[in-house]
């Protein structure tokens, strides 16, 4: 695709010689447990737990609106940035659990293309699938014991923010992750909504079935 050329110039150039990157996609609906899952596998298979979004905010550090914007408002930060960064960072790492991508149609048909070019060895992606009504009632339940414990709320455990990032889910992360899923990838479905062993004993199932049978 022309408007992903450039991107995938730098994957080329970043290509390494001596190892084609391997890699686990972990998504899902907002607070239904995909980073902590991601971190539980990542530290019993051994291998890094990228999470994008960490690498993502200190290239927008110094730009105050935008900043704000994600930190306060729940905004996902541009594909046009995103990019650039998640293909440093694909093509540096050997193996790994990718926490947070795709997070957009643009994300997702990079990750398509990368794949054709047999640029990138994908294992396959985990989707968290969450009740809206219930994430929020368990964000509130934080809040209150947060606060019987005399510790601050974070500052986006509020109603406002929750909306905004189920709606950006909804409508830019949902709708890349269904298009991916349609040309044929591997994408595991695990109801969040399962008490937090079960999600755990159901992800590690999936997990060492992707690494040690693809």
């Amino acid at each position: 695709m022309e408007r992903l050329e450039k991107w995938l110039d730098l994957a080329r150039n970043l290509k390494s010689d001596f190892f084609i990157p391997e890699m686990v996609c972990y998504s899902g609906f907002p607070g239904a447990g995909k980073g902590t899952q991601a971190n539980l596998m990542a530290n019993q298979l051994r291998i890094p737990h990228q999470v994008i979004s960490k690498y993502l905010l200190p290239a927008v550090a110094q730009n105050k609106e935008i900043m704000h914007s994600v930190n306060i408002d729940g905004k996902m930060i541009d594909d046009q940035i995103a990019l650039d960064i998640i293909i440093r960072v694909l093509m540096a790492t050997p193996k790994g659990i990718y926490d947070g991508f795709p997070r957009s149609l643009g994300q997702a048909e990079l990750l398509h293309e990368l794949i054709k070019m047999d640029l990138i060895k994908f294992r396959g992606m985990i989707v968290y699938e969450a009740d809206k009504d219930v994430i929020w009632q368990r964000i509130e339940k934080r809040v209150m014991d947060d606060i019987r414990q005399g510790r601050k709320p974070r500052s986006d455990d509020n109603q406002d923010t929750f909306t905004k990032r189920v709606a950006e889910y909804q409508n830019i992360t949902e709708p890349g992750l269904n298009w991916f899923e349609a040309q044929g990838y591997k994408v595991y479905r695990i109801d969040g909504m399962q008490p937090i062993e079960e999600v755990a004993a159901k992800t590690k199932e999936v997990s060492r079935k992707i690494f040690v049978t693809t």
